[in-house]
């Protein structure tokens, strides 16, 4: 997992190494309630890479 203070974001890798241009497509939700947006980065072949969670910084304060 890595952490961005400066862009409030978290970002959990989940596969291995991911190879520039290996994360060809993405999906976003936004969680309203919490004022936040989580994106799911996929490979070609529909493997999920990892998860990036902006506005998530104030999950883990405290």
């Amino acid at each position: 997992m890595r952490i961005s203070t400066e862009v409030d974001a978290l970002y959990i890798q989940l596969a291995d190494d991911i190879l520039p241009g290996e994360s060809v497509k993405n999906e976003s939700f936004r969680v309203r309630t919490r004022n936040l947006e989580v994106i799911f980065d996929f490979s070609v072949d529909d493997h999920l890479l990892g998860i990036e969670i902006l506005g998530g910084w104030g999950l883990l304060k405290d």
